[in-house]
């Protein structure tokens, strides 16, 4: 139990990490602006297949990389949300890296 609690919290500071830095450097870098719909959704892909892969319940991975996209926005911004539209993308797409992993997992324990 505490080891699967260790995992989503590292999970989730490594998702805000990634959220934070496409936030605070969009104004910097207008290639920012596209590419925070293609990073925040593959650090919840590959971190959601990771954690799970490690040992945490898959219902539990896809959960920290969306909460934390939405604690970025917020912190970034002081209080404006992100788009709804890119939280439910690295919500998609961290359920499907779980899922990857759990596929995974059962393949390997049968083999």
């Amino acid at each position: 139990m505490k080891r699967q609690f260790a995992l989503l919290s590292i999970l989730f500071c490594v998702s805000l990490l990634v959220c934070l830095a496409v936030f605070i450097l969009r104004p910097v870098w207008r290639g920012m602006d596209t590419l925070k719909w293609i990073l925040p959704p593959a650090a919840a892909l590959i971190g959601a297949y990771i954690v799970v892969r490690k040992g945490v319940n898959p219902y539990l991975a896809w959960l920290p990389p969306a909460l934390a996209l939405i604690a970025a926005g917020f912190i970034a911004s002081m209080g404006i949300a992100p788009k709804g539209g890119l939280m439910l993308l690295c919500a998609f797409t961290g359920l499907v890296g779980a899922a990857a992993g759990d596929v995974y997992n059962k393949r390997k324990v049968r083999k």
